[in-house]
């Protein structure tokens, strides 16, 4: 039913939405030739400023956080200066103000210390004040992701990064906040979104995702099986990726 590209998301870094939308096309289209796919009409490019409208579900929360008088803080943690997550802090910072949560951002320097970084993060994780943390990737070499995101309590983990809550999303199992669904890895629960709304009957579909990473590729493959998608997934060591694509 498609190919989903780990870390394809990355073509939205310098937040020019009409030249990614080209290198997007450019790239599937180099795809297409690298896998060796005759059909033209295996390629779909979905954006979402078409299917989704760019404000429809922001409008939808900013209603009900007013309605149910609810005050959301979000911490941002930005360590060192790398272009790309600034546009992406920058990005949830204007995401935050049009619904209406307060967004606190957290940028260190490049030097800060594993130590640092985790009593900071031990600070937001006794605030009552912030209800959600999360830590922009990728930090600097000298620290130790996985202990970082660990740290975050799960329940405050939005990014769904923390180990609890990817063991609870491989288990299917609801998360620690009532009436409310695993804390989600947000580019892999978007492109579910952005499938459902163009139709498309994900179950019983075959799926393979290129990738495997803890931030998409993996998380991607256990939602579309939650889908009940018949899911494949591919990496670096896969043999015969033409006809693995085919499927």
């Amino acid at each position: 039913m498609g190919i989903f590209l780990d870390n394809f998301h990355k073509i939205y870094q310098n937040g020019n939405y009409k030249r990614e939308v080209i290198e997007m096309v450019t790239r599937m289209e180099y795809l297409q030739k690298l896998l060796d796919w005759k059909d033209e009409k295996v390629i779909k490019v979905i954006t979402g400023i078409r299917r989704c409208g760019k404000s429809t579900l922001l409008l939808q929360y900013q209603e009900h956080l007013k309605e149910q008088g609810i005050d959301i803080a979000l911490a941002v943690v930005k360590v060192g200066e790398d272009p790309a997550s600034a546009v992406y802090v920058r990005n949830k910072e204007k995401a935050c103000e049009y619904v209406g949560i307060k967004s606190i951002t957290y940028a260190l320097k490049e030097e800060t210390t594993q130590e640092e970084l985790l009593e900071l993060i031990d600070k937001l994780n006794a605030d009552k004040e912030i209800n959600g943390i999360l830590v922009q990737l990728p930090l600097p070499k000298h620290l130790d992701e996985t202990e970082v995101l660990n740290r975050i309590d799960s329940k405050k983990d939005v990014d769904g990064f923390h180990a609890m809550n990817s063991g609870r999303l491989m288990n299917g199992q609801p998360s620690f906040v009532p009436c409310e669904e695993t804390f989600l890895p947000c580019t892999p629960a978007g492109i579910v979104e952005l499938i459902k709304r163009t139709g498309v009957e994900i179950s019983g579909k075959e799926c393979v995702v290129i990738g495997r990473s803890n931030i998409v590729g993996k998380p991607m493959a256990m939602l579309m099986l939650k889908e009940n998608a018949t899911v494949t997934i591919a990496h670096s060591r896969t043999k015969d990726l033409k006809e693995v694509t085919k499927r």
